[in-house]
């Protein structure tokens, strides 16, 4: 399994995906990775995130990295599971999110923004 880390390593630059039209996706998607990009992030305080990550997930090769940012509640973290998102990012360190996301197993990272209080959650959900 390649590591989001070693990708960043050889394509160190992230897409966030903001203010796309959906019919825009594919063009878009096209000339980013002609491009070298590699990791795609879809913000989901936008309209119509969850769609965009699925048509960047069609329209994509399978050696990308295409996920959900700004992911806050645990809904958000089962509809992201549901379209095989390949991460998510929370800008806080909710349990509720993080024990979503440890319960579906899907996620091969779960990236938090504090993760210094990532490490005294860890110890609380270890439980679950």
């Amino acid at each position: 399994m390649t590591m989001l880390k070693d990708y960043l390593n050889i394509h160190p630059c992230i897409a966030i995906v903001r203010g796309l039209e959906l019919s825009q996706t594919y063009n878009f998607a096209e000339t980013l990775y002609e491009s070298g990009i590699r990791v795609f992030k879809v913000p989901l305080n936008r309209p119509n995130a969850i769609e965009c990550i699925e048509k960047l997930i069609e329209y994509l090769p399978n050696n990308c990295f295409i996920g959900a940012g700004t992911v806050v509640t645990t809904v958000q973290v089962t509809k992201v599971s549901e379209i095989a998102g390949s991460f998510i990012i929370s800008p806080n360190t909710s349990q509720a999110v993080i024990k979503q996301a440890i319960r579906l197993g899907g996620y091969r990272y779960l990236v938090l923004h504090q993760s210094l209080k990532l490490m005294k959650l860890t110890k609380q959900v270890q439980g679950i």
